[in-house]
């Protein structure tokens, strides 16, 4: 029985996940603009390592990444034919890394919208806010309530009625998988879990900010093709917006 997002991965995403290659476009454009090849950086939910090789094949050293699943891991190690990046396992909610101990911070393949319920998105911020120095820069993508509502309203309609007629006071920016292992999941269509959380762009903002982060910039897939993400703290209603949130946050000095 699939219970959760460790179980989709580890049961049934895992052969894709593990083998994917290369960097999409919202990647390469945040890691491109923002972070320093020169720079200690850390990865969240690095999977099979697919975003940690593509940064090293750009020329970044001292890579680290974790992920919860070590199956994930031990994949990742493999694909390392360097050895030179340094894999672990590891749960984004209570990191064994020291504090300060990373220059900047890769937060993307939708990690926070991941990693659990509300409580657990809050100490995997946190964590991150701990183990970075002060000066350090974080990049991020989340899963889009906005984006979400605009192609999807039918099933949010149906989600919500659904949730009022059996009691369930779950948030509608908590949904259940649509796909599963490439093919349509359809107990989702009776509201069954595992769950991913969509988050609204000024709730982002205020999660990142509660933690001490400085939120210098947000945008979407739009505003990544636009070449130019946009104040904090949200892209407003008349501007382009589509696909995921990305947003570039600093640790005070």
């Amino acid at each position: 029985m699939i219970k959760d997002t460790e179980d989709v991965y580890r049961e049934l995403e895992f052969g894709q996940w593990s083998q994917r290659q290369g960097l999409e476009k919202g990647e390469r454009f945040m890691i491109a603009k923002f972070l320093d090849p020169a720079k200690r950086t850390l990865e969240a939910g690095a999977g099979g390592g697919r975003i940690l090789l593509a940064m090293q094949a750009a020329g970044f050293t001292e890579l680290s990444g974790f992920d919860i699943l070590p199956e994930f891991v031990e994949a990742a190690r493999k694909r390392d034919t360097t050895g030179s990046i340094d894999f672990t396992v590891q749960d984004g909610r209570k990191l064994t890394y020291a504090d300060e101990s990373f220059d900047q911070l890769v937060y993307l393949q939708q990690f926070i919208s991941l990693v659990g319920p509300e409580a657990d998105g809050l100490q995997a911020v946190g964590e991150a806010f701990r183990v970075l120095r002060p000066g350090g820069s974080v990049i991020i993508s989340l899963l889009s309530m906005r984006a979400r509502k605009r192609r999807y309203w039918p099933l949010l309609a149906w989600l919500k009625l659904l949730r009022v007629a059996t009691f369930r006071r779950l948030s509608l920016q908590y949904q259940p998988w649509l796909r599963l292992n490439n093919a349509p999941n359809y107990p989702a269509l009776l509201d069954r879990g595992p769950y991913v959380y969509w988050f609204l762009e000024k709730e982002a903002v205020e999660l990142f900010a509660s933690a001490g982060f400085l939120v210098e910039a947000i945008g979407s897939d739009a505003q990544i093709d636009a070449g130019q993400l946009l104040p904090p703290p949200c892209v407003p209603a008349d501007a382009p917006f589509r696909g995921r949130i990305y947003m570039v946050c600093k640790k005070p000095q």
